[in-house]
């Protein structure tokens, strides 16, 4: 198929065999080795009742022809700036980065598409892209006068009946092509559709914290917001080109979450596309694709690590197009490393890593107190809540850890500016992120007993009672005494006393 860049193919069995080639193209090739773009009335005609994400579908014939003049359009820059002839020489270079075949059917399109449509389908072979039209039959025309344009015929049998240029006749004259009726092609396809459709990052809208059953978080009286991180990169805020907010927002810090030009991702965009933009999003400074599948992928073998990192990439390249369907380069690529783009991306992540460093070079109070706020409303939740991603849990942990001392810094300053209810606030969204750290609720306790709250006092302690004892755990010694203290049960009851009425 790809020694053409316009096939033009009718005849009674023209649908069967189209099926055929689809489902030897989406076995063969995997989920992002080719591309299919057509419309939406074809694909449920072909392919009823099934979904893969390389098969991308629009509403109409000028829609298509609109997604592949963008597509060739990009692959055109794109081997430009790579100094290669065609995409099989690309290809060839960049094996973790292969260009998916990029197959367009299509029925007839209205008149006044043809000279746009040949115009780019002239271009299309050394881009590794196909056109195929369906049901058309260009009557008049010599197909052996056009370069890379080809025709074929078919009867009810699938026997070739007649087939243009010469060289295609000569080829494939009387043969008998392999067909698919619509029945059969959904019973082979349906389980690779579900393995194709990796399952969706975990988003499900509730914060999930790593704290291990059996072993509390440690205490963090002395908070030090200076110290660089403990990730093994050296975090520097990413310089943007550009102004305005990024069109893409991707929230790691919590559930997962994906808003492209003001759209939330909800289906298409697989869990290791996901994972591998989180990855490049803890190295703003870029990694190689090498440094990448050893982190994500150490236990697979290098080709199919390979495979695994370009199947992702070419997830989010595929899912996270422009709102006109223009393709996106997330991740830009120069010599051997690749960057997220802080122009098209920006992440919660991010901010709060901003924030931090902020802090060190705050010498107000209330620029620390902004900073740090700034931190706290950034971090919703661990990074990647719910995943497990194999690179993940040492700094899920620093991070973690960090946003606790902000937390527990945060109330501090709030409670010396005299904002008591801020700073209560706080100490209980890091109750929230952390249900058994008990410097935070020691903290929370000692200023609602300062604060006369003895109700409060006494649900927070009922409270770390309760999530203690679910893990056969006692409150440490320190958390006792002050409780004890405030309460009247110790020597030093530090609640006002009443007046009596």
């Amino acid at each position: 198929l790809a020694d053409w860049s316009h096939l033009t193919f009718h005849g009674a069995a023209a649908d069967d065999v189209i099926r055929a080639w689809l489902a030897m193209l989406l076995t063969s090739c995997g989920p992002y080795g080719v591309e299919v773009l057509t419309t939406d009335n074809l694909a449920a005609r072909l392919l009823p009742n099934l979904a893969f994400p390389s098969i991308r579908q629009c509403e109409s014939v000028e829609q298509v022809l609109r997604a592949y003049e963008t597509e060739v359009v990009g692959r055109t820059r794109r081997l430009e700036e790579a100094e290669t002839e065609d995409a099989a020489i690309y290809r060839s270079r960049h094996a973790e980065d292969p260009l998916p075949f990029v197959l367009v059917l299509t029925e007839s399109w209205p008149p006044e598409l043809t000279a746009r449509w040949r115009n780019f389908t002239s271009k299309a072979r050394r881009l590794g892209c196909l056109s195929i039209h369906i049901g058309v039959r260009e009557d008049g025309r010599d197909s052996d006068a056009v370069a890379d344009q080809a025709e074929i015929a078919v009867d009810h049998a699938a026997v070739v009946t007649n087939a243009r240029p010469s060289r295609l006749q000569s080829h494939l004259g009387a043969a008998t092509l392999y067909r698919l009726v619509a029945d059969d092609v959904t019973d082979l396809l349906t389980p690779i559709s579900a393995v194709h459709g990796e399952p969706a990052p975990v988003a499900d809208g509730h914060d999930h914290t790593t704290a291990v059953p059996g072993k509390p978080a440690p205490a963090t009286t002395a908070i030090d917001l200076t110290e660089p991180p403990t990730t093994d990169t050296v975090w520097a805020e990413p310089a943007r080109t550009t102004e305005g907010e990024s069109p893409i927002q991707v929230r790691v810090l919590g559930p997962a979450q994906v808003d492209a030009w003001g759209q939330t991702i909800k289906s298409g965009l697989r869990s290791s596309a996901y994972e591998l933009l989180s990855w490049y999003l803890l190295h703003p400074e870029g990694a190689t694709a090498e440094a990448a599948i050893d982190s994500i992928w150490p236990n697979e073998t290098a080709d199919k690590g390979r495979d695994r990192f370009w199947t992702a990439l070419g997830n989010l390249r595929s899912r996270l197009r422009g709102p006109d369907g223009d393709a996106v380069t997330v991740l830009t690529k120069s010599g051997d490393h690749y960057r997220p783009d802080p122009d098209i991306l920006d992440t919660d992540l991010w901010r709060f890593e901003a924030a931090l460093a902020r802090i060190a070079n705050a010498a107000e109070p209330a620029a620390k107190i902004q900073a740090l706020t700034e931190a706290t409303v950034a971090y919703q939740g661990d990074l990647c809540a719910g995943a497990d991603y194999l690179w993940i849990e040492p700094v899920r942990e620093d991070l973690h850890r960090r946003a606790m001392d902000a937390h527990l810094r945060l109330a501090e300053l709030r409670v010396a500016s005299g904002d008591h209810d801020a700073a209560v606030a706080v100490l209980e969204r890091a109750i929230e992120l952390d249900p058994i750290c008990e410097e935070a609720y020691r903290r929370l306790i000692d200023l609602q007993g300062a604060l006369d709250r003895r109700d409060a006092v006494e649900r927070t302690w009922a409270l770390l009672r309760g999530r203690l004892a679910e893990l056969d755990l006692d409150p440490e010694p320190e958390t006792v005494g002050l409780y004890q203290n405030l309460t009247g049960r110790g020597p030093d009851r530090r609640y006002p006393a009443r007046t009596s009425r």
